[in-house]
């Protein structure tokens, strides 16, 4: 039972939150920066395509939620970007990415996966291992990353 539509919200896109950050934490924790930064996005993409409806509720319906309801939704949501975060500081730190800003590249990888979300149609062209290819493609164009394919 949810004493509103406010909770029963806040609950869904924290439990969705919550899920998306723990499958990240759980497949990028090894390889190289680029590796791990293929892997995360790879993973992003596969969390879209099967949970269509409640990635788009997530991104869409955020902005009805306002003090604890709202904090704990961007509690799980800070722990996924950190996680891509620390990818990006770990690629600039070796080498393998040219970054100017961390924080504004890492926003914008976490951008182009969570904007999936409102064009991602399972009738799409693109099989999901293409979709993980592209979107992985461009995170790394995004960190200016020189990785062989």
């Amino acid at each position: 039972y949810f004493p509103s539509k406010t909770h029963l919200l806040a609950f869904v896109l924290e439990t969705t939150a919550r899920s998306l950050a723990d499958r990240l934490e759980s497949v990028a924790k090894e390889g190289t920066p680029s590796e791990r930064l293929q892997v995360a996005v790879a993973e992003y993409v596969q969390f879209i395509i099967d949970q269509p409806r409640t990635s788009l509720v997530g991104i869409t319906e955020f902005r009805y939620l306002e003090g604890e309801e709202r904090d704990s939704v961007l509690q799980q949501r800070d722990r996924t970007e950190h996680l891509f975060e620390q990818i990006v500081v770990d690629g600039a730190r070796d080498g393998s990415f040219s970054v100017d800003n961390v924080s504004l590249t890492t926003r914008a990888i976490v951008t182009l996966c969570n904007s999936m979300s409102t064009w991602y149609r399972e009738s799409g062209p693109l099989s999901a291992k293409e979709l993980q290819s592209v979107q992985a493609n461009l995170a790394l164009s995004l960190v200016r990353a020189h990785v062989s394919q």
